[in-house]
């Protein structure tokens, strides 16, 4: 997705921005920007107690 890309481009470039973690900045910000919308943001993370077949 795009919002990957530019967290990995952050971290790439983070150096040259502000603050100690530039991927979560722009994960915050775009979640901040996601609440200006009438969405429900819904995110799904597998970990290791996730099934091992999926419907």
């Amino acid at each position: 997705s795009i919002w990957l890309f530019q967290a990995t481009a952050a971290l790439k470039f983070g150096k040259f921005r502000a603050g100690p973690n530039p991927a979560l900045q722009t994960l915050y910000y775009k979640l901040a920007a996601l609440l200006e919308w009438p969405v429900l943001p819904l995110f799904v993370i597998d970990g290791p107690a996730r099934q091992g077949v999926k419907r």
